[in-house]
């Protein structure tokens, strides 16, 4: 065989692999396009079919939107209603709130005037109770008084009635006296003078500069000037002199030229021995 003809036979050779690669292509794409065609035919229809049930689900979305729209508008209309009424009620109470308000404030003047008032009423009661103590207090004071005069005058009226039936004692005894100053034949002063016999008392107290206190007095017929007796135990301790009297007591001095001994309380005194 010839150089041409190898060539020859060679390349039909390739082109007989060609060719059968070709078939071989085509026979394969053939089939691959058919079944790549059912699948997108059953995708299409899946499409279809999903763009149906969309179709619907949108049309039934926009049925209810159309729907809640609808019930948007109604519940917002209600919604401005109630509004509109509680603008209306809201303007209604702001006036009764300054209604109120002027009311309050009114009020609170007239409050705050009745406790001025009643502050000036405290301090007028304050002052009419102090008055009225300072008056318990006076009428206490004068009620006091009252008693203490009524108890003086009661005290008074006493002591007169007393110097009463004294005087009428001492106008008996006046008379008896001057019976018996004319049986006797001897004079008042003689009488008045002399110190009365028999009586015996004794020294209450030691006091300063030999003064004493006896337990007898002008009652027991003692005088300014009457000398009486001390003693103790049968002892002599001196004698006294008297200074000052009243009716139940008397001071006298100690007789210093006649002292025989210290004097004491309880020691017994005799205008006489």
């Amino acid at each position: 065989m010839t150089l041409m003809g190898k060539i020859f036979t060679m390349l039909v050779l390739v082109l007989s692999v060609m060719f059968l690669g070709l078939s071989l292509t085509v026979f394969v794409t053939h089939r691959d396009w058919k079944a790549g065609y059912d699948e997108k035919k059953a995708e299409l229809d899946t499409a279809r079919t999903v763009l149906d049930n969309t179709r619907d689900l949108r049309n039934e979305a926009l049925n209810n939107l159309k729907f809640e729209q609808a019930a948007r508008r109604a519940v917002l209309a209600n919604l401005q209603t109630k509004v509109t009424t509680m603008e209306t009620d809201l303007a209604d109470r702001t006036q009764q709130f300054e209604s109120l308000q002027n009311t309050h404030r009114v009020e609170l003047e007239r409050a705050v005037q009745k406790l001025n008032d009643l502050d000036r009423v405290t301090q007028e009661v304050e002052l009419l109770r102090k008055q009225i103590m300072d008056a318990h207090l006076a009428r206490d004071k004068s009620f006091q008084g009252l008693v203490e005069v009524t108890d003086r005058l009661n005290e008074a009226q006493g002591l007169l009635s007393n110097l009463q039936e004294r005087r009428s004692q001492l106008l008996a005894d006046l008379s008896e006296y001057k019976r018996l100053t004319d049986v006797l034949n001897v004079t008042l002063a003689d009488i008045d003078t002399a110190v009365p016999k028999g009586i015996d008392g004794m020294v209450t107290k030691v006091g300063e500069r030999d003064l004493v206190e006896i337990s007898l007095g002008s009652d027991d017929g003692l005088r300014v000037g009457h000398e009486l007796h001390v003693t103790r135990d049968n002892s002599y301790l001196g004698k006294l002199r008297i200074q000052k009297t009243s009716p139940d007591r008397s001071v006298a001095v100690i007789l210093k030229d006649f002292r025989q001994g210290i004097i004491r309380t309880n020691d017994r005194v005799y205008t006489s021995l």
